[in-house]
């Protein structure tokens, strides 16, 4: 995190979990990562931190993050530079700010202020059948674990798993395996990552889909480029 006054950078992010602090843990006072990232608020770089964790509640994410959001305010050099801080949650759904003024030291952003115009066509119809074809392809690929995992036990042919888009079980004719899946296909308008622990993978269109990472940060680009601090 060694960056030159003059490098030109205004604005870097960061992941939560196992970036800033161990998986499931909290950034504590004593984590080295602090004082570097007081620096980068000295210098007049924006900070936003990106995180899964979907809590509605400011102090939630007190909970979190006081380790920073503490050095923060006790930092009274940085000044109106405080406001250079801030923090989304819920993979790209809910936006705070920093500020002093409140026991959390955070406080909501309305939507209003950061949304994308992209992400003002998705109604919530599209949003509810997006979650609908998640949730049949989450159950169609845990059965077929299952069902494979079962049949594996009495038949060689089992002896391959198959998944949705497995291009080695696709390659061999019907009869050489009795676990046969028919993929399901979703109108997705929505972009969509399926995330386990620090694993992820996130769904590709034919047209420019973004995971939710790169949404947050763009979403963050769009707060601070139009806030009164723009």
């Amino acid at each position: 995190m060694s960056l030159s006054r003059d490098s030109g950078i205004e604005l870097v992010t960061f992941d939560g979990d196992v970036t800033l602090y161990d998986d499931g843990k909290s950034l504590t006072p004593d984590n080295p990562v602090i004082p570097r990232l007081l620096s980068l608020l000295r210098r007049g770089i924006r900070v936003g931190i990106v995180t899964a964790a979907g809590y509605t509640e400011a102090s939630k994410y007190y909970q979190r993050l006081h380790g920073l959001l503490d050095a923060v305010h006790q930092a009274k050099d940085l000044g109106d530079l405080r406001n250079n801080l801030i923090v989304m949650g819920g993979e790209s759904n809910f936006l705070f700010k920093y500020d002093d003024d409140v026991p959390e030291r955070l406080v909501w952003v309305s939507r209003k202020e950061w949304v994308l115009e992209e992400m003002k066509t998705w109604t919530e119809d599209a949003i509810t059948g997006e979650l609908h074809c998640a949730l049949t392809v989450t159950w169609t690929s845990i059965l077929i674990r299952i069902t494979s995992s079962r049949t594996s036990q009495h038949s060689p042919a089992c002896s391959r798993r198959m998944y949705p888009d497995d291009e080695a079980g696709r390659q061999h004719p019907p009869q050489e395996s009795c676990c046969r899946y028919r993929p399901f296909h979703c109108r997705r308008q929505i972009p969509t990552r399926a995330a386990r622990g620090d694993r992820s993978r996130h769904t590709e269109d034919s047209g420019d889909v973004r995971d939710w990472v790169q949404v947050a940060v763009l979403c963050i680009q769009w707060y601070f480029s139009h806030s009164s601090l723009g």
